[in-house]
């Protein structure tokens, strides 16, 4: 259920909020398989400007009208939820965190959201266990622009939540994203316009800044996974296993925000028409003619080099007209 206090929050809140409620809506896009970004598949997009994924790869969404939703990734409809949030952090298909237009706090289980002690203006929410029946880390940011942190367990009615100072005076927090084992990184603003962002990696113990690449997003997930996206709005992905950054070839266009699970769901700023993988005729610098394509049941566009399929690069063909998230066909001798 719903609370029904009405709390008086300061500009500064309220400006963060109605940043993340009016960003830019696009299309949805999620790699069939893995992080990697070799392909991708179209999810259906109901306006959506905020996604966050559960260690179960369980989607979750938020649109630009407050609408809740969560992806019934076996029929591959969208269900929508009761109540009205500007961020949502997902856990698994049957538990999330979530922040409304106040900065009210809310956990979601059993098909209800409750509400939790504090107000933030940015939350992130992670856990190591796929069941959501441990401790549950998380981040967020106050009214006051302080870092803080609940390690929320179920057996309790709401948050202690505990101020985690900055790595360096005049930071200010701006945007979290949690790691299961309680783990944080964090995106600092060293400025007053919040132009100039520095990331930091929190281990429990010190501050590390990020150097290896120039983040302007990020986004936790529940396991270990961390996704960003950098200055070239490329996608990044942290591996705490592996304890580095890889980059995830994009599905196209500008993406606006990314996701992680075990795989990776991104929203981009136009359509891009995604189609199915096909085998290249023969593996030869000279062109395929557009009868030896057909004649093979592959379609013309994409029979082979210039100025039939399109530009080489590679191991792949890419035809001009269309964008594949991996630059096009697999060249199979």
């Amino acid at each position: 259920m719903w609370g029904r206090h009405h709390l008086v929050i300061n500009s500064a809140l309220v400006g963060v909020l109605a940043t993340l409620s009016n960003s830019v809506t696009g299309y949805l896009f999620q790699t069939t398989s893995g992080l990697d970004g070799e392909s991708w598949k179209k999810v259906k997009d109901l306006g959506f400007n905020q996604i966050s994924m559960g260690f179960d790869d369980s989607l979750w969404a938020v649109t630009s009208g407050e609408e809740v939703f969560k992806l019934n990734e076996k029929k591959g409809s969208w269900r929508k939820l009761p109540g009205r949030l500007v961020q949502v952090a997902g856990l698994n298909e049957n538990h999330a965190w979530g922040l409304d237009s106040r900065g009210h706090v809310y956990r979601y289980s059993d098909g209800l959201w409750n509400q939790v002690n504090g107000r933030l203006t940015t939350v992130s929410a992670s856990t190591t266990d796929e069941y959501v029946q441990s401790v549950e880390h998380v981040w967020g940011v106050n009214n006051k622009e302080h870092l803080v942190y609940c390690g929320y367990q179920r057996t309790l009615r709401g948050c202690n939540w505990k101020r985690l100072r900055a790595p360096a005076h005049k930071l200010t927090p701006v945007n979290v994203a949690a790691l299961g084992d309680g783990q944080v990184f964090v995106m600092f603003a060293r400025d007053g316009d919040g132009e100039d962002l520095v990331t930091y990696h929190w281990d429990k113990k010190s501050w590390t800044p990020v150097e290896y690449v120039q983040l302007k997003r990020i986004n936790g997930s529940s396991g270990r996974h961390v996704v960003g996206l950098d200055v070239k709005n490329e996608i990044q992905v942290y591996s705490l296993d592996k304890e580095e950054w890889v980059h995830v070839k994009s599905p196209g266009g500008e993406v606006t925000y990314p996701a992680v699970g075990r795989t990776v769901t991104a929203i981009t700023d136009k359509a891009i028409p995604l189609l199915p993988k096909i085998k290249i005729v023969q593996e030869s610098v000279s062109p395929i003619s557009y009868e030896s394509a057909e004649q093979n049941g592959f379609p013309a566009f994409a029979a082979g080099p210039p100025p039939f399929g399109g530009v080489q690069y590679g191991g792949y063909y890419h035809h001009p007209r269309y964008a594949y998230p991996d630059g096009g066909y697999v060249i199979s001798p």
